[in-house]
């Protein structure tokens, strides 16, 4: 009977010690989806694949990546660029679309509308026949921790792969030309649950984004530049979503995915 409680016991401290490891050695947190295992062959007890099993006799298993269906969508009701010095484009709405391609990556567009200087009402705009519309295309997506440990906090950050030109101008004047480029980050949730939507909440305070990196990573931040100056400023974005209250940005996946982060 000692016997067989060591053995069990050893077991137990390998299995947590190997999931240990793999967190500690950055597989984790990554997009995935926790499924059915035939025969009780899974790593997991339960269907957030979160509980390990010594053995391999859980219920479930734990399958890396997205599955057939990768797209997301999201609506925003309000988009605010705002730098450092006060500078400030409102937006009134707005879309983020793309598709996971990954474990922990993803690409997508964004287009805001209704965008105005705040202070002079200028129009602000990529393409001069569409006034009030900035887009922003080929962001690269990619999850980390804000906060790891026993509750971590998940991010999904974004980074703009090419710089999202743009100008803002009224009636017949010159155009102001602009150049947005760098990355934004916010939290992402729920955590370590199979779901159809996600929460991503993206904030920035007098310029400044909260949180402006992941906790093992290197600081990443957007900048404005103004062509005609020549002066860049540190920038940050807040994007509202339009279904709650704080209203977060709703991501409405096309089937069911987890944000696994233990």
């Amino acid at each position: 009977m000692e016997m067989r409680r060591l053995v069990g016991v050893t077991l137990v401290g390998v299995f947590a010690a190997t999931a240990f490891a793999a967190t500690a050695s950055g597989a984790l947190p990554e997009f995935g989806k926790c499924v059915l295992a035939e025969g009780k062959t899974g790593e997991y007890s339960n269907a957030g694949c979160t509980r390990p099993v010594a053995g391999n006799k859980g219920n479930y298993k734990w399958v890396s990546g997205p599955g057939e269906k990768k797209k997301f969508t999201s609506f925003a009701g309000a988009v605010t660029l705002e730098t450092v010095e006060g500078f400030k484009i409102a937006c009134s709405n707005g879309t983020l679309s793309g598709e996971y391609t990954g474990a922990k990556t993803a690409t997508a567009t964004m287009a805001v509308l209704g965008c105005v200087e705040v202070g002079t009402g200028k129009l602000c705009q990529t393409n001069p026949a569409k006034g009030g519309e900035i887009e922003a295309t080929g962001l690269e997506g990619e999850i980390g921790y804000i906060v790891g440990g026993e509750k971590p906090r998940v991010g999904l950050q974004f980074k703009l792969s090419t710089p999202a030109l743009f100008e803002c101008r009224t009636g017949f004047e010159p155009p102001s030309p602009k150049v947005l480029e760098g990355a934004f980050i916010g939290k992402i949730a729920p955590i370590n649950r199979m779901r159809e939507t996600f929460k991503a909440t993206y904030t920035a305070l007098h310029g400044k984004q909260v949180p402006e990196k992941f906790e093992e990573g290197p600081t990443e931040v957007l900048t404005l530049k103004d062509v005609l100056s020549s002066k860049s400023e540190q920038t940050g974005i807040t994007i509202i979503g339009v279904e709650e209250k704080p209203k977060p940005l709703v991501i409405e996946n096309e089937e069911p995915i987890e944000i696994k982060a233990k």
